[in-house]
């Protein structure tokens, strides 16, 4: 289930927050999934995308925060 969606700035992809622990990144002109991270160890609260789009802060239950490399497809700070 969803707890949580942001939208990229170029407005063509989302990313879902999801109580299961992980964010999807869904490109909505494809339909189609285009990374998934499993970052946090409890459900994943809120995602929010970098103004310049090549990254994504991710925050969940378990009190850490994430900053996802987008191009690289891997996070690069846990706090």
């Amino acid at each position: 289930m969803g707890r949580q969606l942001a939208w990229h700035p170029d407005g063509n992809l989302v990313a879902l927050a999801l109580s299961c622990n992980r964010v999807k990144i869904f490109d909505i002109a494809e339909g189609e999934l285009i990374q998934l991270y499993q970052v946090h160890s409890s459900p994943e609260n809120d995602v929010a995308f970098h103004p310049g789009g090549n990254f994504l802060v991710t925050g969940g239950d378990d009190d850490k925060i994430t900053l996802l490399d987008l191009l690289e497809g891997r996070p690069i700070y846990t706090r």
